[in-house]
């Protein structure tokens, strides 16, 4: 008599399972039918069709179970099936923090129960081992901070008529537009965005952005409530304006990107766990056939011995989430934003292979902070034009904290309102220059 074959997975399953029911002191769960119903919807497993799922050892009980929303199941068995969907277990049947739980809520309530587990020994499975490892790169991440800075000298001007296409082919109408309202408003001259003109703003002994940030630090503290009122309104005008630079992904996704697997969510390198927590979100929204790309080596200007690269970092944080490792890329070699959109195309078509996609096919989620996203998205369309593909370009910002308050808070107000005009500076360099040689032997990071 032959022995019942049991799934690949179910071994991992039985210790995530058993894990659960040491924490609850029970072996059943109750069923959140309705969600696991939207997933198997989203995955194609409609009304009573869950042959997807028994071929990988859900059985008819079980599915039926979940489509009538009937009573409970056992932790075991409802873990091999959010697994076998590959979608994280503890998130939907233990600690649920909410489809906008922010990276630190995602972090106590799912992430930082494991720091309580029982040290490592010579008998740990290597799950328990992974875990570890990746607790100790978290929390070894957490305390850095970012410092944004900008190239200066070594820069190399395009041709007019290059930056002219570039501008007209992927910049909106008028998009500097908001950053000269805001100059007038400070009795400055619009910036002329031409490359003969990038020494004007982008002189090693002159930081323009830093100027300007004070001069309106102090007329949103000083001046009378009129004036104050109109600066506030450009600067949310500013910051919306480079939020809103690029489409959002369809709600749901179609059934041919699902089906498919052709999502990519990409996490370009920073100094928090915003990127990652909102990509685990999106991977949720694809019910667990997303592709996540994390990418960064770390800035140029970091000094620090033993920092974790930032894709590394970020992977971790995914793993601690049961984001499968399997639905994870890293790419560790980039240091700064140009590069992240340079070393994305390997990586898209090492993706595009596993998925058995084209290319073009392909739909790419950016998941980066709203000041961040029009220059991640301008990078990233420059490198496919040069490349000559069109994947679909998707824009998640994450973290939104540029609103009217942002600008209020006299503690944030100078660090905020010199961030976004940093971008603008930023953009108008890569509009106007050419790739940057020299970066590391100026220390400037980009």
């Amino acid at each position: 008599m032959h022995a019942k074959k049991v799934p690949a997975n179910r071994a991992v399953e039985s210790e995530v399972g058993h894990e659960l029911q040491q924490e609850s002191g029970s072996s059943l769960v109750k069923i959140d039918a309705a969600k696991f119903l939207d997933l198997l919807q989203v995955r194609g497993a409609k009304n009573k069709s869950f042959e997807p799922l028994r071929k990988k050892g859900i059985g008819h009980g079980t599915a039926e179970k979940i489509r009538k929303g009937e009573g409970y199941m056992r932790l075991r068995k409802a873990s091999l099936f959010l697994t076998t969907l590959n979608l994280p277990v503890r998130y939907f049947l233990r600690r649920d923090p909410g489809p906008n739980a922010s990276a630190e809520t995602l972090y106590s309530t799912i992430i930082a129960p494991y720091s309580d587990c029982a040290p490592l020994n010579d008998n740990s499975s290597d799950g328990k081992k992974q875990k570890v490892s990746d607790l100790v790169r978290v929390e070894k991440f957490f305390p850095l901070t970012g410092n944004a800075l900008r190239p200066q000298g070594c820069l190399v001007p395009r041709r007019f008529a290059e930056s002219q296409h570039i501008i007209n082919s992927f910049l909106a109408k008028n998009f500097f537009g908001p950053l000269d309202e805001f100059l007038r408003m400070l009795n400055q001259n619009p910036l002329q965005i031409k490359p003969e003109n990038l020494r004007q703003w982008n002189t090693p002994n002159a930081a323009l952005e830093v100027k300007l940030a004070r001069s309106a630090a102090r007329v949103l503290a000083r001046s009378s409530s009129r004036k104050r009122d109109a600066l506030r309104t450009a600067l949310i005008k500013l910051a919306h304006n480079l939020n809103a630079f690029a489409e959002r992904p369809p709600s749901p996704w179609r059934a041919e990107d699902i089906s498919g697997q052709r999502v990519v969510l990409f996490c370009p390198g920073g100094r928090k766990f915003d990127r990652p927590g909102q990509a685990f979100h999106e991977y949720i929204k694809t019910a667990g056939t997303g592709w996540i790309l994390t990418a960064g080596k770390g800035p140029y200007w970091e000094k620090q011995q033993g920092v974790p690269h930032e894709a590394d970092a970020f992977a971790s944080f995914l793993r601690l989430l049961e984001v499968p490792d399997s639905r994870i890329f890293k790419e560790v070699g980039s240091r700064d934003t140009l590069e992240n959109a340079k070393c994305l195309m390997s990586k898209l078509q090492e993706i595009a292979a596993r998925a058995a996609q084209s290319l073009s096919d392909m739909s790419l989620v950016v998941i980066t902070h709203p000041y961040h996203v029009a220059r991640c998205v301008l990078n990233c369309q420059l490198i496919f034009m040069d490349q000559n593909v069109t994947p679909k370009i998707y824009a998640v910002p994450c973290s939104y904290r540029y609103s009217a308050h942002s600008f209020d808070e006299s503690r944030n107000r100078f660090k905020y309102v010199k961030v976004v005009l940093t971008e603008y500076l930023k953009i108008a360099t890569d509009v106007c220059a050419n790739e940057r040689p020299c970066v590391e032997k100026i220390g400037a990071s980009y």
